[in-house]
């Protein structure tokens, strides 16, 4: 898969990350090169727009994923359109289960950001580590 920018100036990007560096606006493309096994694809773009004007956080979720399923009949028929659902699932069960944690912050503009990196996270309890 290849991400591309319509206005570097703006925004660049190098593998899957996009760095904003001046104030404007860009349009950010994905797209699936052709081979000789599968013809190319090509997904809307998503239209990014760099600002200096802050915005205030407004809400923090933290998701906890220890496993995912898939909904729906899966049933595609050849050449035909499908919408793929999943459903994340969040069960420890057993002693030792583990599960990943994700950090989202909701900005007041109703965008959000991945803070996961970001993220200190602690027990109150002396029986989790």
């Amino acid at each position: 898969v290849l991400l591309s920018t319509s206005n570097a100036p703006v925004a660049s990007v190098a593998g899957s990350v996009v760095t904003g560096h001046a104030l404007g606006a860009a349009e950010i493309s994905c797209a699936r090169p052709s081979s000789s096994a599968s013809p190319g694809v090509r997904v809307q773009g998503l239209n990014l727009t760099v600002s200096d004007s802050g915005a205030l956080v407004s809400k923090l979720s933290v998701v906890v994923i220890s496993g995912a399923s898939w909904t729906g009949d899966g049933v595609v028929q050849l050449e035909g359109l499908a919408a793929p659902q999943l459903t994340l699932e969040h069960r420890l069960k057993t002693e030792g289960a583990a599960a990943a944690v994700a950090v989202y912050a909701e900005f007041e503009d109703g965008t959000f950001q991945d803070i996961s990196d970001e993220a200190k996270l602690d027990s109150l309890s002396p029986y989790v580590e």
